[in-house]
Parts: structure tokens; C-alpha cells; sequence
């Protein structure tokens, strides 16, 4: 049983070409860095359309299949309904938005004179 002190998933949104058509699709990925505080990929699983709350659930309910028992930390975006379900999968885990997405999130939103 490995123990992570912190995780960070994201999603990442492309498209592929694939016999002549593009498709849209969606690699959700995790790092985790573990207990010595080492970096390591904790997985990638891809899927066809956008990002959805159900590929969010496969994606950690595999972490979990895996070996995954006991994450300290979950920094993620502000996607709907992903806190709840990390809560539900992993309710000794604490949460926090990500200060990357944040910050882009408030430079789509604000003037260049608000921004700094």
C-alpha cells in the first residue's frame, strides 16, 4: 500500500486524427509525490470526447484498483462535482484548488490593470 502525500490530476483536452476524422479527446493524468517526496506518475487514461465527471471517476477508481489507498492531499482545478467525488473515493484526503488555475482563471476574467 503506497501512501502520497499529495496528488495532483488534470485533464487535458485535444484532438486526434484517426481514419480521416479529428476526434475529440481527454487524457486525464495524476502525479503524485510520495513520502521521501519524489515525483512519480501515478497514471494516464484516455477518453474519447471532453472531460466528464464519469472519466473522473474511472480514472481514480483505477488509482484505487491499483494501489492507491491513502492520499494526504488532491490539488486540483475547480472542475464540477470532482471534489465531492474525491471526497467520496477518498474521505481522509484533503483538498485544495490549484494556484496555477486559479491565477489563469483570474487573467481571463480581469483587466491588465486589475491583473497586477
Amino acid at each position: 500500500m503506497k501512501r502520497w502525500i499529495e496528488k495532483v490530476p488534470d485533464a487535458k483536452e485535444i484532438e486526434v486524427k484517426s481514419g480521416g476524422k479529428v476526434k475529440k479527446m481527454v487524457i486525464i493524468s495524476g502525479i503524485g509525490v510520495n513520502m521521501e517526496g519524489k515525483k512519480e506518475l501515478l497514471g494516464s487514461l484516455v477518453f474519447e470526447d471532453r472531460e466528464t465527471l464519469s472519466c473522473w471517476r474511472e480514472f481514480l477508481l483505477d488509482l484505487k484498483n491499483r494501489g492507491v489507498a491513502r492520499v494526504v492531499l488532491f490539488v486540483t482545478d475547480d472542475f464540477s462535482g470532482l471534489i465531492k467525488l474525491i471526497q467520496g473515493l477518498f474521505p481522509l484526503s484533503m483538498h485544495q484548488l490549484c494556484i496555477v488555475h486559479l491565477i489563469r482563471n483570474a487573467k481571463l476574467h480581469l483587466s491588465k490593470e486589475e491583473f497586477v
